[in-house]
């Protein structure tokens, strides 16, 4: 398998999966072979990035907040360390086919 890096200036196919819909997606790229500084070959992210606000308004919010929020810290921290794992093993998959 040829990576982005071997294949600067030259037209490749990109193909990915949502995870949610399962429905396949292909764009047919070219690697830029001098990007910007602090700038990959491609320039795309292939994760979305989420902000989410939490607010603690009432008293009972704001006491509750020091046991739940890092309950929810750690629960996203395995979230995203699954979804990588995941992506890592579909790709040795792929690679060994």
């Amino acid at each position: 398998m040829q990576s982005v890096k071997d294949n600067k200036g030259k037209k490749i196919v990109l193909e990915w999966q949502n995870e949610t819909s399962q429905q396949h997606h292909k764009a047919t790229l070219v690697p830029r072979v001098s990007p910007p500084k602090n700038e990959g070959s491609l320039g795309i992210s292939f994760f979305p990035a989420e902000t989410v606000v939490l607010s603690y308004d009432t008293p009972v919010q704001k006491v509750f907040s020091g046991i739940t929020h890092p309950a929810d810290l750690m629960a996203y921290n395995f979230d995203v360390l699954k979804s990588l794992i995941d992506v890592s093993l579909k790709e040795k998959n792929s690679c060994s086919n």
